[in-house]
């Protein structure tokens, strides 16, 4: 088991929290320091108030650096607020205007909210990779996280240790873990994530204090003066999100605000060709992940892109830029007035000699990039970043820090220089108007876990080095050398199995890495398997369900239908009844007639009648036997109703069978 001590005791993150940079309490920038000064003023009332006594306290009781002009404008506040008073030219503090300060109440919460963060880091920290911190070391590791991105303070004298500046840099497996606490509170503990946004918070507007050197902090209130913006290639490809939504989301923020601040967002046509040549590498090596600087490839493949769509990234490149992020293109600045142009042969070897290039087509382009800078400010020199007319902004933290100690000059210390670190470009126009973009510090945290959490170079080439000596000696096959290569989630596993660390990295790590992809195929299988009886059971379920349902159907559909065949048999013997009586009648009247006629003829044959007497008999004896036969008073009465009874039974059964034939239809 890991133990991890330290003698260091770092208080940042409590102050940080204090500052919550986008506090609606606060009317200006210096408000957010009050509280600071007010306490040490009531810790010590019998101090003599000056701003370097101020400053000397502020890093004793909470590791707060602050300029000291930023406290000599506080302490004439308070001046004029009566909470200062002078005595025989000293100033010294009013008690009755300090002590009601709500500082305490504020501090309590805060600490608690501090300690239950810390506690839960340890614990985490502990039960997920077995390692034990102590306070002293959680709350370090927090603040090296968020303090990730190095800062290109304006002050020379931030500028002395480079190996401080990134001691954060050398214990990967501390800043993996940190990442994975804060993503896994992300998602487990708003509230705690909340407080630790706060603590984000509070330390952009340190940062951003520092660049401008504490001067006059209304200055973050200063507008751009249609200052022209550049962005180097691999912005570009961060805000395009071809290495991953966690780098893209705070790219996208940052040209938001710029947009709505009056500012001109460009890039160069140049970098536009890197970035074009950086995508045909990845399409080249898609098949060699380890080769990935920018984090594309593995992106790529993780999106299940193939050839062909990296080609429609490379065709459409220029019209991504142009319309989805809405920069404006500059192919060429002109080099007409050589008053304003710089010696690009003496800055080539400034920067050759301090950083270590790939090629150098990328140093050209870095100092393409400088040089156009400097001929678009013609020569304005400034202290204001507002005002600098141009700028260009990158993400590589040796080619800001290196261009500007080239054009450093003693007599004018704070000079814009022509290169900004997107971190402190981002800190400076988030403060301006925090309300505009207030995911920009949650973006930018999750974006130094995202980094955090990314294989180094050196592992990542020690790692696929691994892979093809197990592959040359046949000690692995094809099939898992694509296993280890291609599996979703694969730097992940590296991280979690090495820490980061890459001396860690052996062949009984690949095989443990392996192992942990085979079991979680066979896992998904199982998971498949189960779903997919569990879907067999459903349906058997539903089905079953149905035919429970039909058998109720079916009963009420017999039902249904002997009811229809009862009326219908009803019906159809009604309309046979009909039909056998109609026919039963016409033969009644037939016989009847028949019966008179024969009657008459016999009659009038014996008979001597008068031509009336003739047709009166006549009518007679036709009338009397059809009466009567209407009557029922007839000797066919029983002949005449057997007919009818066998005439409706013949009907009937046709009417039925012509039914039937219709039904079958």
């Amino acid at each position: 088991m890991t133990v991890l001590t330290t003698n260091k005791i770092d208080s940042h993150l409590v102050s940080y929290a204090f500052l919550k940079a986008d506090s609606d309490d606060n009317r200006d920038y210096y408000d957010y320091f009050v509280p600071f000064i007010k306490e040490i003023l009531v810790k010590h009332l019998e101090i003599i108030v000056t701003a370097n006594n101020i400053q000397i306290a502020l890093k004793e009781e909470f590791k707060i650096d602050l300029p000291i002009k930023v406290i000599e404008t506080i302490l004439k506040r308070f001046n004029k607020q009566k909470i200062l008073y002078r005595d025989n030219n000293a100033l010294k503090v009013n008690r009755k205007s300090i002590e009601n300060s709500n500082f305490s109440a504020r501090k309590q919460q805060i600490l608690v909210q501090h300690s239950m963060l810390i506690e839960s880091f340890i614990k985490y920290a502990d039960e997920n990779y077995n390692v034990k911190y102590d306070p002293k070391i959680a709350e370090e590791a927090i603040n090296d996280l968020i303090n990730q991105n190095p800062l290109v303070f304006l002050k020379e004298i931030e500028m002395k240790n480079e190996d401080d500046l990134f001691l954060y840099m050398k214990d990967t497996t501390k800043a993996l873990i940190t990442a994975k606490f804060i993503e896994y509170i992300l998602k487990n503990n708003p509230s705690m994530y909340n407080h630790l946004l706060e603590i984000v918070k509070g330390q952009m507007l340190l940062k951003a204090i520092y660049m401008v050197d504490g001067e006059n902090l209304d200055r973050f209130k200063m507008k751009f003066e249609k200052t022209e913006i550049y962005f180097d290639t691999t912005f570009l490809l961060f805000a395009l999100g071809h290495s991953g939504p966690e780098l893209q989301n705070p790219c996208l923020e940052l040209l938001e605000l710029l947009r709505s601040s009056n500012t001109i967002l460009r890039c160069f046509a140049h970098n536009i060709d890197e970035a074009r040549g950086i995508l045909e590498f990845c399409q080249r090596n898609i098949n060699n992940p380890g080769m990935d600087s920018h984090g594309t490839i593995s992106n790529f493949i993780e999106k299940g892109l193939d050839d062909s769509d990296i080609d429609e990234l490379i065709f459409d490149l220029e019209t991504s830029i142009s319309e989805k992020l809405k920069l404006d293109i500059v192919n060429e600045v002109p080099y007409r007035d050589h008053a304003f142009v710089i010696d690009e042969f003496e800055i080539t070897n400034h920067l050759n000699d301090r950083i270590k290039y790939k090629s150098k087509r990328a140093l050209e382009r870095d100092v393409e990039s400088v040089s156009a800078i400097c001929r678009l400010r013609r020569g304005n020199r400034t202290v204001y970043i507002e005002q600098c007319k141009a700028l260009f902004v990158t993400t590589n933290y040796h080619l800001a820090k290196y261009t500007r100690e080239y054009f450093s000059d003693e007599n004018e210390p704070k000079i814009i220089t022509p290169i900004i670190h997107d971190s402190l470009l981002m800190n400076l126009v988030w403060l301006k108007n925090p309300q505009l973009s207030p995911n920009l510090p949650s973006s930018i945290l999750m974006a130094d876990c995202y980094a955090a959490g990314l294989p180094s170079e050196k592992l990542w080439s020690k790692y696929f080095s691994i892979l093809d000596t197990l592959k040359d000696s046949e000690q692995i096959s094809e099939e898992k050398v694509m296993l280890l290569k291609y599996s979703q989630g694969i730097k992940a596993l590296v991280m979690n199995e090495t820490l980061g660390d890459d001396e860690l990295m052996t062949v009984g790590s690949v095989n443990s890495i392996l192992k942990k992809i085979e079991d979680k195929q066979e896992m998904e299988k199982q998971q498949a398997i189960m779903s997919e009886k569990q879907q067999w059971h459903e349906k058997v379920d539903k089905m079953s369900s149905e035919i429970e349902s039909s058998n109720i159907t079916v009963g009420e559909q017999a039902a249904t239908i002997e009811e229809i065949r009862n009326r219908n048999s009803q019906f159809i013997y009604k309309l046979a009844s009909r039909k056998a009586r109609l026919l039963k009648t016409i033969t009644a009247l037939v016989l009847y007639l028949l019966m008179s006629a024969i009657i008459i003829r016999i009659s009038l044959q014996m008979f001597t009648y008068s031509s009336i007497q003739q047709i009166i008999y006549t009518l007679l004896i036709t009338a009397i036997p059809i009466l009567l036969g209407l009557l029922g008073v007839t000797p066919l009465k029983k002949p005449l109703k057997k007919l009818e009874i066998k005439l409706t039974l013949y009907y009937e059964k046709k009417l039925i069978n012509e039914s039937e034939k219709k039904s079958l239809k």
